[in-house]
């Protein structure tokens, strides 16, 4: 038992750490939470309402055109000029 939960601490650690400082998508700015989990989406989306929308809008306006939304995820925004 200590053994499974040992290595579980040690993989949730260490991808917690790639995806913070090694990940292709490291360098974008966002919520730390978003970096690590797709939580922070879920979060927004299902407790809150739909307001994910309006969270992006008010990170995009705060870090720039492109951030990072989750692990694998940015968003962009979009000028019309």
């Amino acid at each position: 038992m200590y053994l499974f939960l040992s290595s579980l601490f040690l993989y949730v650690g260490a991808l917690a750490i790639y995806r913070l400082f090694f990940h292709p998508l490291s360098k974008y700015p966002g919520p730390l939470l978003a970096s690590l989990t797709d939580w922070y989406e879920m979060y927004y989306n299902i407790i809150k309402g739909g307001a994910l929308v309006t969270k992006i809008n008010r990170l995009h306006k705060v870090h720039g055109p492109v951030i990072r939304i989750g692990p694998n995820t940015v968003s962009q925004t979009h000028s019309l000029r």
